[in-house]
């Protein structure tokens, strides 16, 4: 189920494609809503994620923190995790970092990661959605890139409490799924309430969903 307060534009980009292509609604039956109460969210995946963990490296990321206790001559990067699902010639793939010790840079390490993705060639669509509701509010950018390597990749980025999220769907050239909708329903189903909200599609309307 659609887990955001995006737009409807987005989701009627979604149906409109689809419908185009002649996918039915059933077709994507297979997708399943994943807590990860460590992390702050609640994320959409069409199998079982693989998870790993790596360094995240950026400019910013390795700058040491203000702690005497640290070398910043040695500091690699900050820690993160990775989840992530491939299918049909497409990576669908959350990477979040723990960026706890530094609250202050997170406008900062946001568009550092926003400008990274644009670095990678032709950005085709540059939005600003707003996840959950009210109080809860995360707002977040959200890049279409056609890269210079030939994939296209569709991601939603934010920074919330502490962490940055990186969420994905890059699509190969040789992916037969290159138009898929999948990459908008994969980069918008996002909560950061882990309650989260579901999608009527009868009434077009977003409600609160229990508790986990």
């Amino acid at each position: 189920m659609w887990r955001n307060e995006v737009s409807k534009a987005m989701r009627a980009l979604a149906f409109a494609v689809a419908s185009a292509i002649g996918w039915p609604a059933a077709a994507h039956a297979e997708w399943k809503d994943y807590s990860f109460p460590e992390l702050g969210i609640v994320k959409v995946f069409p199998d079982p994620p693989r998870m790993e963990r790596g360094i995240y490296k950026t400019p910013l990321a390795s700058r040491a923190p203000d702690d005497p206790r640290v070398d910043s001559s040695q500091y690699p990067g900050v820690p993160d995790v990775i989840y992530s699902v491939q299918e049909n010639g497409i990576t669908y793939r959350m990477t979040v970092v723990d960026f706890s010790d530094r609250l202050g840079d997170g406008a900062n390490l946001l568009e550092e990661a926003a400008s990274l993705q644009q670095a990678k060639g032709t950005v085709i669509a540059d939005e600003f959605p707003r996840y959950d509701l009210g109080v809860d509010a995360v707002h977040g950018r959200l890049l279409t890139v056609e890269e210079k390597s030939g994939n296209r990749t569709m991601s939603a980025l934010f920074f919330n409490k502490g962490r940055l999220y990186i969420i994905e769907a890059i699509v190969s050239p040789s992916s037969p799924d290159r138009n898929t909708p999948d990459t908008i329903r994969f980069v918008t189903s996002v909560s950061f309430r882990l309650a989260g909200y579901g999608f009527d599609s009868a009434t077009g309307k977003d409600y609160p969903l229990p508790s986990p």
